[in-house]
């Protein structure tokens, strides 16, 4: 697994920021067709570990800041990478959102937010490569502690997990 890819380092540029300088890296999905991101804190050294959130893109949650998020918002993800003392990189999977999902979720709000962009095996191994490529091997894991399977074999190792506001 570890050397299968189907996302490509595209473009990279320095990204100025209101919580500091990242490094910005765009990737495009040869499967999935999308264009991803991530922004990179810092110099990624492969022996160290690094604090990682990986982040499904939700216009609900990203841009209107809905409070029913059930993650760490994104904005708060990127402040905590910034303001760390250590490395980070956010990747940013994007997605086009079905117009009946989210007329679906206006109309049922009591739902989960994950409803909008359910977690799959494909999504992991998308991220996965994209950390890949930026030299991440140990992980500081932005997430509520769970079992992400197939990560070994893209040499990846959480080494621990970081609570925040999930």
């Amino acid at each position: 697994i570890e050397n299968e890819k189907s996302v490509e380092r595209v473009a990279e540029c320095d990204f100025p920021s209101e919580f500091g300088h990242f490094r910005l890296y765009a990737y495009q999905d040869s499967v999935g067709k999308g264009l991803h991101l991530a922004l990179v804190k810092g110099e990624i050294k492969a022996d160290k570990p690094v604090l990682v959130r990986v982040h499904v893109e939700n216009i609900l949650f990203d841009v209107l800041a809905s409070s029913q998020n059930s993650g760490w918002p994104f904005r708060a993800a990127m402040k905590q990478i910034a303001e760390s003392n250590e490395p980070g990189v956010l990747v940013i999977l994007r997605q086009q959102q079905d117009a009946r999902d989210i007329v679906q979720w206006m109309l049922s709000p009591h739902e989960p937010a994950q409803e909008l962009h359910p977690s799959d095996l494909r999504t992991h191994g998308v991220g996965a490569q994209i950390l890949m490529d930026l030299n991440v091997h140990k992980m500081h894991l932005m997430t509520a502690p769970k079992r992400i399977h197939g990560l070994a074999g893209f040499g990846l190792e959480v080494v621990d997990y970081v609570a925040g506001k999930e």
